[in-house]
């Protein structure tokens, strides 16, 4: 049986152009019709901006062979974790970076990516400016993948 998820198909009537779902998973309640005051709980989703932000997230922190219907899909930046950092090194994490979003999320227009190499603290700092190919917006989005702790974060 398919679970149908109806705020996705039409989502606020068709006053947004992306819809991504929540990841937390909470809920939200949604007029069904405009002519009846019937009501449904349904998954909470995210629009235009955010849900284009969620995407890239969602490719940043997937290893490539997650996905199972796209064993390419993803960012494998776990390799970086146990590698010296040095400025030649974030340069090439900025351009693996740009690659895999121009690949697998076509809806965004990269304006621009700085890596800024810590050498001290052994981390890397990234900002990820975008904006949406059919609306004049722009967001960022920031990762840090701090070999000192072994983590990788998105902010």
């Amino acid at each position: 049986m398919a679970i149908v998820i109806s705020n996705l198909n039409n989502p606020q009537n068709g006053k947004h152009l992306f819809v991504d779902l929540r990841l937390d998973i909470q809920t939200q309640t949604n007029d069904i019709t405009a002519n009846r005051r019937t009501q449904q709980n349904d998954v909470a989703t995210l629009t235009d901006m955010a849900a284009l932000r969620i995407r890239i997230g969602n490719l940043i922190s997937t290893l490539p062979g997650e996905m199972v219907l796209e064993p390419t899909y993803g960012c494998n930046l776990n390799q970086y974790l146990f590698e010296p950092v040095s400025r030649d090194r974030g340069y090439v994490i900025g351009r693996y970076i740009r690659g895999q979003i121009e690949r697998f999320v076509p809806q965004v227009k990269l304006e621009k990516i700085t890596v800024v190499s810590n050498t001290d603290l052994q981390k890397y700092d990234i900002e990820i400016i975008f904006s949406n190919r059919r609306i004049k917006q722009q967001d960022k989005t920031g990762i840090v993948i701090d070999r000192t702790s072994g983590t990788i974060q998105q902010i």
